[in-house]
């Protein structure tokens, strides 16, 4: 630290101050045997994917083996397929000024 700065210095001294404390405890203290033990792991990864034919034109009906997926150059496998389709909506008018609202309006 320089020296130039005593707020720095005295800084430091506050937050040594405040910590020694706890780190003696954490160094003092054995560490209790846990009892309750939380793992996580993931099996499933969503790939969400959007499918054109050379037209632009959005392509309906496909199925998992249309699919393929790879990691670190080996294929997974896929464990299913959704497909999500929507109609288009644009967003609702206020009745009044200062109305907001998350709806939409079909059309």
């Amino acid at each position: 630290m320089n020296s130039r700065h005593p707020a720095g210095w005295a800084t430091a001294l506050a937050l040594s101050a405040v910590l020694a404390p706890w780190a003696a405890a954490q160094a003092t203290e054995p560490q209790a045997a846990t009892e309750n033990k939380f793992v996580s792991r993931t099996d499933l990864v969503l790939v969400p994917v959007v499918v054109h034919d050379k037209k632009g034109a959005h392509v309906p009906g496909l199925k998992l083996e249309d699919f393929a997926v790879f990691q670190d150059g080996r294929q997974v496998k896929l464990a299913s397929l959704e497909e999500v389709t929507a109609a288009a909506t644009s967003p609702a008018r206020p009745a009044q000024p200062g109305e907001f609202t998350n709806q939409g309006k079909a059309g």
